[in-house]
Formats: structure tokens, sequence, C-alpha cells
């Protein structure tokens, strides 16, 4: 949610969170872990605003002024004012000046915004452009204005921010669902929520894991036990008249060499520690099953 960005709108609930750095969402996770388990300094505001200072828009650009980004960073909401990142150049042979945009704001489509310059310049509300062209390439983006000889790029520059998306407002508001509700977080409960849920995800991981190696191992000790005592194994099951006869007849054994086994000294399992009390071994109808099978 943090590093991608999302936004929409249900049941007359809008949400609306932008993109931000990874290395520094990363950044501020490690903080947070090493305040909770004290290995590092409390986790102040004013050390978070460092980690992770604000959004990072895919399409560059440059976030005027700081409050909007501390405003999102405390209460979750705030808006942002962002500008496309623009160089004025000297054209070569010649006195007159260029204006270069190689970052426009997030959100503000290339193709839409050269067409709103056109159609401004073509109404005359915006002077002192003689040329529009897109020189972008694979290398990047580059929106080339060449500003006529008796007109001043900052003036025009300004003409811009004030009459196309080139300088366009973002609204945060990190609206997000938690355990079930919607709720309104700031950049630290977004911090505490991911960890939490990645705690509640590890720790369910473990538990199956642990659990398909406990079942593993109680299938295991069954077939170290019988393999202990292969002879009689297999001579009650030649013995048997059907598969059924043969189960329950490996399940009324009684095993005294498994008790021998390093394997099952450790008695990870309420049957090994069974074992050991009674003195000796009998396998269940699992194991009984998977002897045969």
């Amino acid at each position: 949610l943090l590093v991608n960005g999302s936004e929409g709108i249900a049941v007359a609930m809008a949400t609306k969170c932008p993109p931000h750095n990874l290395g520094e969402v990363v950044d501020g996770l490690l903080a947070v872990i090493a305040e909770q388990f004290e290995e590092g300094p409390e986790l102040t505001f004013e050390r978070l605003e460092k980690l992770v200072p604000g959004p990072d828009f895919p399409t560059g650009g440059i976030i005027c002024g700081r409050s909007g980004c501390i405003q999102a960073l405390k209460t979750g909401r705030g808006t942002v004012t962002m500008r496309g990142k623009a160089e004025i150049e000297k054209m070569e042979n010649s006195s007159r000046e260029r204006i270069v945009f190689t970052e426009i704001p997030f959100q503000v489509n290339k193709a839409r915004l050269l067409e709103r310059i056109a159609q401004l310049v073509g109404e005359k509300r915006l002077d002192g452009i003689s040329d529009l062209r897109d020189e972008s390439d694979r290398d990047g983006m580059r929106i080339v204005i060449e500003v006529k000889r008796d007109a001043m790029a900052e003036i025009v520059l300004n003409g811009l921010f004030q009459l196309t998306p080139l300088q366009s407002t973002y609204s945060i508001n990190m609206l997000s669902i938690v355990d079930g509700q919607p709720m309104t977080l700031n950049m630290r409960q977004m911090l505490d929520n991911f960890l939490g849920f990645r705690r509640e995800i590890v720790t369910k991981r473990c538990r199956f894991e642990l659990k398909e190696a406990t079942s593993r191992f109680h299938i295991i000790a069954g077939l170290v036990t019988a393999l202990d005592d292969i002879d009689r194994v297999i001579t009650t099951i030649r013995a048997s008249a059907s598969t059924e006869d043969a189960r329950n007849r490996l399940m009324s054994l009684e095993f005294t060499k498994a008790l021998k086994l390093d394997l099952l000294l450790s008695s990870p399992t309420e049957q090994e520690s069974t074992w050991q009390e009674q003195g000796f071994a009998k396998l269940d109808q699992e194991q009984a099953t998977a002897i045969l099978e």
C-alpha cells in the first residue's frame, strides 16, 4: 500500500495513498523493529520524518514545500503541491532560450499536457512560446518549449505552472482497512500494522511447517519401528487375510526393540513418551497404513 500507492472510492469512503520509496520504507520498518526490541533509540517523529520524508512519485517532479508532507506523515491526511522539473537552456547559435521539462507531476498525461499547452498558445492565453515539441526517447522524458526572442523564459515558465497541469496538487488520504474497519493511518501506524501482519504470517507459516514436520516424524517413527523388527512385520502381513486384517494385526504387535533407537529417545511427541513409559512401542492406524503402503 505504501510503496505502490492506491486510490479508490467505495461505500462513500475514499482513499488516496501516494507511492513511497521502497528503500525509505524499509529503513523506517527497521527503525520500528529496533525500537520494539530495544536494540535502537526511540523512533521519534523527527527521526521517522528523516527516514521516510514523504511520497516518491514514479514520474519524478518536485514537491513544493514540506508542510503537506509533514501533515500527512503525522495525521494520514495532507495536500502536496507538485511541479514538473524544468531547466532553462540557451539555444545553440542564438540569444533565445528554451525551457526543457525532464520530469512531470504524478498522474499527468504527457500527450494531454502538450495539447493543453498548444491550446493555451492558440487562445493567446500563454504568450512568449514559439515552438513546442516532444523529444522524449528511451533515455528519458524531454519536453522542449522554445521561447520567443522578446520574451523572458522565467515569465513563460510561471505561466506554464499557473495555467497547465505542470503544477498540480495531490490530496493524501491514507484510509486503510484494519481488522475489517476503515481507519485513517499516519506513517507510524502504517508501519506498525504491516509489521503486525508480517508477524502473523510468519507465525502461521512456522506453525504449519511444524505441523508438517511433526506429522512426518510420526510416520517415520512407525516405519523405523517396523524396520527394527522387519521379519516379524513381514510374517504378520503374509499371514493376514486382507489389508484391513494386516492393519489390525500390526496395530496389536508390541515392539520392544524400538525403544533402543536414539531417534525415539528425544520423545518429541506424546506417542514416543508413552512408548518409553510402557516399555514397548505400538503402532497406531496411521503408522500401520503407512507401513502397508
